[in-house]
């Protein structure tokens, strides 16, 4: 011990006296604990950057009854979801939010309600509207389902090829275009010329399993 005390009086000239020691060894407690204190402090902020998961990306849903009977909120639970959907609605839901959703992905599932209305010669005029709106609504990618067959009591009875024709025009209208991701169920839908009756619950909205189709599609896609 007094060899060590001699050689530490000798290299920091520090008298060996026991004052001197306690304050030497107060001194290196003190300097250690900051230096471990700061070093916790980075630490933990690292962790808590590392482990906080970045915010949800965000994805808007509009349309039909379709859209606003999709229960979006369990069914893409790591989405940041948001349901515009409103029941009977048509393209004029759509251009009433031009430019709303700028910046942020959105689902579109929308016009089975027009073309029940529409005239013959009409569907290429509104087919190009149709799209031309679509577009106006982000400025980011846009998943456009294509309209689903039907069956609802109050249809006339071909309305399912025109809904069939009115797809093939958007489809080949949009496959070029980069930010329309264009997702075709109405094959899924339908068997041998008409509804599957199983995946719908009133032969115009989708049942459970109806959905979970809709859902696996668009998580195929995103």
């Amino acid at each position: 011990m007094s060899c060590f005390l001699s050689n530490v009086r000798r290299r920091r000239n520090i008298p060996c006296t026991h004052d001197a020691m306690k304050s030497r060894i107060f001194r290196n407690f003190y300097s250690r604990l900051f230096r471990a204190v700061i070093l916790c402090v980075f630490a933990s902020y690292g962790l808590a950057s590392c482990d906080s998961p970045p915010a949800d990306p965000v994805i808007n849903f509009i349309g039909d009854s379709i859209i606003a009977r999709w229960d979006v909120n369990q069914d893409f639970p790591s989405y940041c979801v948001y349901n515009y959907g409103i029941g009977g609605s048509g393209i004029e839901l759509l251009e009433s939010y031009a430019g709303r959703f700028a910046g942020q992905d959105i689902v579109v599932i929308s016009g089975t309600n027009d073309n029940n209305f529409l005239k013959e010669g009409q569907r290429e005029e509104y087919a190009e509207k149709y799209i031309s709106t679509i577009l106006t609504l982000t400025d980011r990618r846009i998943y456009l389902f294509s309209l689903l067959p039907r069956e609802f009591e109050t249809d006339r009875k071909d309305i399912n090829k025109d809904i069939e024709a009115f797809n093939a025009i958007v489809s080949d209208t949009v496959k070029d275009m980069e930010r329309i991701v264009y997702i075709d169920v109405f094959s899924d839908f339908i068997k041998n010329g008409k509804i599957n009756d199983a995946y719908f619950c009133d032969g115009l909205h989708p049942n459970i399993i109806g959905y979970e189709i809709l859902t696996q599609k668009l998580l195929k896609s995103l």
